[in-house]
């Protein structure tokens, strides 16, 4: 055991050398076993390994209702975020994907304080490429619901501090996971055309019985959070997006995702039909440094937790100015058609400032400062519209 902690400095010592040696030459960086790459994979490397860890504090003005953050104190420092992304390829056509979350502050079960596993994915690029498709993936494993484009985001990529109402409460859970498989493939030049399409474990929402005081309805994580277990059948999804302009300087996108699932509900387990509409659009131009960005998400069941809902966001690159820096704004609307359920109506408005360390990678470090003004409202209780306003601020460093 000695002698093998006589090496480790010596083997320090060899490697700095062979490193400082190795400087001179520009390509060296591009070679080795290990590396920091980008969030999508670099997948000329067998093992890339980023983490990001993001900070917050939050002061809310009523913390005696829910507040953009739900039930948070008025006041509070937190990490909402501490992720590592592990990526490589281990053949030219076969890559993974891993990531585990060390926070506990986003949990979706109050009991589980140890972390969680949130992607475990590998893909497979099958050896298919005509005139009209250009790629087709196999993906297996845990991985981000599709359907839609906003809850494919983690919490380090969002133009604002929080996902927008609809992916927070339609799409429950949008910020997990859930386990199952899916091709994923894009046609045409510049990936005019993309298609998804998949089945997963469809433990994506628990509906409650119908008129139950209280209400019942709450979503589950893909691996059934309690008070929840994973018993419904699987749910069947599926998402189109349209790359209508892909140029340098301007990208207009539109895209439609629907989501399929009969989940179990009441005390008799009866099977329902629970389903989600997904529409979505993105634009850029002026050099991409001004975007606009907006989302419709429909669910529909049989009796109950008929939602909709929508945001509009747009941003502007201050180029002029300084070019780290960016404004943001959003506008959210939710809406319960029956008001069976716990789900209020409510709206959110987010003014906003990012600023990038390094604009051409702007996720790697930023600042983010967020004001929300919210406005809500429970039928079921016969209340009034109580309003909330929270100012939000954020650190968000990839090492």
């Amino acid at each position: 055991m000695k002698r093998c902690l006589f090496l480790v400095p010596l083997l320090l010592v060899v490697g700095l050398s062979t490193a400082a040696a190795q400087g001179e030459d520009d390509d060296s960086i591009y070679t080795g076993f290990i590396k920091k790459g980008p969030m999508t994979g670099n997948l000329d490397k067998l093992l890339n390994v980023n983490l990001f860890v993001a900070g917050r504090f939050s002061q809310i003005d009523n913390s005696g209702i829910d507040s953009a953050l739900g039930r948070d104190d008025a006041d509070s420092v937190g990490i909402p975020g501490a992720r590592l992304y592990l990526t490589g390829q281990v053949h030219p056509d076969l890559s993974y994907k891993v990531a585990y979350e060390f926070s506990t502050e986003n949990d979706l079960d109050p009991n589980d304080r140890n972390g969680r596993l949130t992607d475990a994915l590998l893909t497979w690029r099958m050896p298919i490429e005509t005139d009209l498709l250009n790629r087709l993936d196999f993906n297996v494993g845990l991985a981000p619901i599709f359907l839609s484009p906003a809850g494919q985001e983690d919490l380090f990529f969002l133009d604002t501090i929080e996902h927008p109402l609809i992916v927070q409460n339609i799409l429950p859970p949008g910020t997990a996971r859930d386990e199952g498989v899916f091709f994923k493939g894009s046609f045409l030049e510049r990936d005019t055309i993309q298609m998804w399409g998949g089945i997963f474990n469809g433990a994506h929402r628990q509906i409650g019985a119908a008129g139950a005081f209280p209400p019942t309805s709450f979503a589950v994580d893909a691996w059934g959070s309690s008070p929840g277990t994973d018993v419904d059948p699987f749910a069947y999804m599926g998402r189109v997006q349209v790359n209508v302009l892909n140029e340098e300087d301007y990208f207009f996108m539109v895209s439609g995702g629907l989501s399929h699932n009969k989940v179990l509900d009441g005390p008799m387990r009866r099977k329902i039909d629970d389903t989600l509409l997904d529409l979505a659009t993105e634009v850029r131009f002026n050099d991409r440094l001004t975007w606009l960005k907006s989302e419709f998400i429909r669910t529909r069941t049989h009796h109950a937790d008929d939602m909709y809902g929508f945001h509009v966001t747009a941003g502007h690159r201050i180029d002029f100015i300084c070019e780290h820096l960016e404004v943001v704004a959003r506008w959210d609307q939710q809406k319960l058609n029956d008001h069976r359920s716990s789900v209020d109506d409510l709206w959110a408005a987010t003014f906003g400032v990012n600023y990038f360390f390094d604009p051409e990678h702007q996720h790697d470090g930023k600042f983010q400062l967020n004001w929300v003004m919210k406005e809500t409202r429970n039928t079921d209780l016969a209340r009034p519209f109580h309003g909330d306003t929270a100012l939000l601020f954020q650190f968000v460093m990839g090492f």
